[in-house]
């Protein structure tokens, strides 16, 4: 999103459209929903934002990881559920394949409840598998290229950003 948060002001299009450019353009294999509520929803179990939009016009075939907190925010501060299996169920049912928390443990227990099926589950389970394979974290190593940048390349701190303009992108 850092890409359509550049692009907004200089082509002065509404973010739905720049959200969705960069989301099919950039072919991108992972979104993240959030803690907010559209239209009274909570994100994280939107019909219109996952359903609809993402997976409906967008045509979105990557997976969905809930930002951390996002999932127990149903139940807990949006009050929109009652217990984190009925958050969890609803949240994996529209389309939220992954948790950044623990809340979808209580996913035996929603099944057990009826709240939803296992191949409901499942169909989260191919998108978070389908990245899995993608990312060759099934592979040797030696076959991986992201196995083969060495630790030390990782947390290098970039020069900073020049310039008083938050759009600026040139460096000292």
């Amino acid at each position: 999103m850092k890409i359509a948060f550049l692009l907004i002001p200089a082509l002065n299009l509404p973010s739905e459209v720049i959200s969705r450019m960069t989301l099919l353009n950039g072919k991108a294999t992972g979104v993240m929903c959030a803690y907010n509520r559209l239209d009274g929803l909570p994100a994280c179990a939107s019909d219109k934002l996952l359903v609809d939009i993402l997976r409906g016009e967008w045509q979105f075939k990557g997976h969905v990881v809930s930002d951390c907190g996002a999932i127990d925010d149903i139940y807990i501060r949006h009050k929109f559920l009652k217990t984190e299996a009925e958050a969890s169920a609803l949240a994996v049912k529209k389309g939220t394949d992954l948790t950044c928390g623990q809340e979808y443990k209580s996913l035996v227990q929603a099944v057990k409840d009826g709240l939803i099926s296992e191949k409901e589950i499942d169909t989260a389970v191919k998108h978070l598998m389908k990245i899995r394979f993608q990312l060759g974290m099934f592979d040797p190593p030696a076959m991986v290229k992201y196995a083969q940048i060495p630790f030390s390349e990782n947390n290098i701190r970039s020069p900073p950003l020049t310039g008083r303009d938050p759009w600026s992108r040139s460096r000292q």
